[in-house]
């Protein structure tokens, strides 16, 4: 039988990253990022774009200068063979 892992979605948010210097971007992951991104004057603008149904977890000490925070799914422990 083989194993079941869990599949986690994530948006992360940056501000400022040399690709897009003084923008907030968010960038769409799965287990690494993609190349499915959103851009934003304002921080607020980005957050009202994203979809329904994620919990913010706010920017962790060991993460890189331009996160500012992540957005997962709540139902990130959804499970896929």
């Amino acid at each position: 039988m083989p194993r079941r892992r869990a599949l986690l979605c994530a948006w992360i948010i940056e501000h400022d990253p040399p690709e897009h210097p003084g923008k907030y971007v968010a960038r769409f992951a799965t287990t690494h990022p993609t190349i499915y991104v959103m851009l934003a004057d304002r921080l607020a603008e980005l957050q009202a774009m994203l979809p329904p149904g994620l919990a913010r977890s706010p920017r962790q000490p060991v993460d890189p200068p331009e996160i500012v925070e992540i957005w997962f799914s709540k139902q990130a422990r959804r499970r896929i063979w």
